[in-house]
């Protein structure tokens, strides 16, 4: 018996099929298209803001050990609040590549040993003793890139007081610097830039100036 043209409309094509599950697949690829744009987007930001903060510490570090590379007095005499003799000075310079000039990640080795870019010492004066505190200041890269890193190093004779890594993922450190003979000042300008492990083209710079009561020699 043959059914009714109202009951045939009831029953459902395979083109129907077909089309519905295809017009699913292509939602279902935009929507998964567009959560791992998201997902990749907060990746992204997380990581900007996470180079930020580096940054920032970076500076910190710098800023407090780069304003104690001083010249050190060893002696001076004075009367009545009056200098009577001229202080004698001991210069301990800034080491740095290149002098201070020029990008400092050029003829980086990259072969996994420490590779210092500047080193210095600095005087800390007891106020008990009047003696001064010498330690050496070591800034060094490690690494292959994308994955060069910047590490800080304090030292007190043989001992490490502190060792600290302050940069990931450097693309280049950059370096100037003004004279004040006048002042016995040197005006350190570093530019540091870092970059996304995975996408070259994501950056994050910081330009940060270092005043330092030294002068600088080339490493």
């Amino acid at each position: 018996m043959n059914s009714s043209p109202a009951k045939r409309k009831l029953g459902v094509t395979l083109v129907e099929v077909l089309i519905a599950v295809s017009v699913v697949g292509i939602i279902s690829i935009v929507v998964m298209q567009f959560t791992s744009w998201m997902t990749n987007a907060q990746k992204i930001t997380a990581w900007k803001q996470t180079a930020i903060d580096e940054q920032r510490i970076n500076e910190i570090f710098w800023q407090k050990h780069f304003s104690g590379a001083t010249s050190r007095i060893k002696s001076m005499v004075v009367v009545d609040g009056v200098i009577t003799t001229p202080a004698e000075i001991a210069t301990e310079p800034v080491k740095i590549r290149g002098g201070g000039s020029g990008i400092l990640l050029t003829d980086y080795p990259a072969d996994g040993n420490e590779w210092p870019v500047w080193t210095f010492k600095t005087f800390e004066k007891e106020a008990a003793t009047n003696n001064y505190i010498e330690s050496t200041v070591t800034g060094f890269l490690k690494g292959v890139s994308p994955r060069i890193e910047l590490y800080g190093r304090v030292m007190r004779g043989a001992a490490v007081i502190a060792e600290q890594r302050l940069l990931s993922n450097i693309l280049s450190i950059s370096a100037s610097h003004r004279s004040f003979p006048d002042e016995n000042v040197t005006v350190l300008t570093l530019d540091f830039v870092v970059n996304h492990p995975l996408h070259e083209h994501i950056q994050v710079r910081k330009q940060s100036n270092f005043k330092i009561s030294t002068i600088l020699e080339s490493y």
